[in-house]
């Protein structure tokens, strides 16, 4: 898998790091072999595996930070679970590809791209915004 990766992960920036980065976290074990720990769950693997549940189930960032929480507790000591979403994040990063946001009308007419659209605030269609109005969203 990283030698696949490996020249998309090096034109980034900060690649070098980031492939070794990959490289550590694909050997690395969760916690010890010594103490136990299969081979094939290595670090990257398990942190791959818990992100594919979260997605899957939709679990929100606090379920998730209580499942590692729950996970590095019951793990033999000197584990290396994360500690929070934002790190288990953090080891797949270099894995991301990259996504373009582009802003549609609410209303299912226009996406706001392109020479004629990409500098329009409302549909030329029908004049929806083409910003969420947080007046209709607060609750009030």
């Amino acid at each position: 898998m990283l030698q696949a990766i490996g020249p998309e992960i090096l034109q980034q920036r900060k690649g070098l790091e980031n492939l070794e980065r990959m490289k550590t976290t694909s050997k690395k074990t969760v916690y010890g072999v010594e103490k136990g720990c299969p081979t094939h769950w290595t670090l990257l693997h398990f942190v791959l595996e818990l992100l594919i549940l979260k997605a899957k189930y939709s679990y929100s960032d606090c379920s998730f930070h209580d499942l590692l929480h729950l996970l590095s507790s019951m793990l033999p000591l000197s584990n290396l679970v994360p500690s929070n979403t934002y790190h288990a994040k953090k080891f797949i990063n270099p894995l991301r590809m990259g996504v373009e946001k582009i802003h549609a009308c609410p209303n299912h007419c226009i996406l706001f791209r392109g020479k004629t659209f990409e500098g329009l605030d409302k549909c030329p269609r029908c004049g929806a915004s083409r910003y969420k109005d947080n007046d209709l969203y607060s609750g009030g």
